[in-house]
């Protein structure tokens, strides 16, 4: 929800779409180059997922999953965040294995 000034009187205004919302990956963790599979919704339009900030490949897209292929980065904890049209998901804890 974003607001705005209207006549002056600030009022709650629906944004373009819903924020993307994560809720699973599928699994875990992994190595770079294995497939995640991202649950939730809003995520149409097409976007793009970022693990720790490192562009993932896109292997399909729907509106309530995604699956990706891990990018090339350094093992341990990061997070996945996804983005549709400028929007944001919650950022998710991601395992990247050796």
């Amino acid at each position: 929800m974003r607001w705005a000034l209207v006549c002056g009187v600030l009022a709650a205004c629906a944004a373009d779409g819903p924020e993307p919302a994560v809720r699973a990956l599928v699994p875990g963790s992994g190595r770079p180059g294995q497939t995640v599979e991202i649950q939730g919704r809003g995520f149409m339009p097409v976007g793009f997922v970022a693990f720790g900030g490192e562009a993932a490949d896109v292997t399909m897209w729907d509106d309530g999953r995604i699956r990706v292929l891990i990018p090339t980065i350094r093992p341990g904890p990061t997070t996945v965040v996804v983005t549709v049209d400028g929007r944001q998901s919650e950022a998710l804890r991601f395992e990247v294995e050796p």
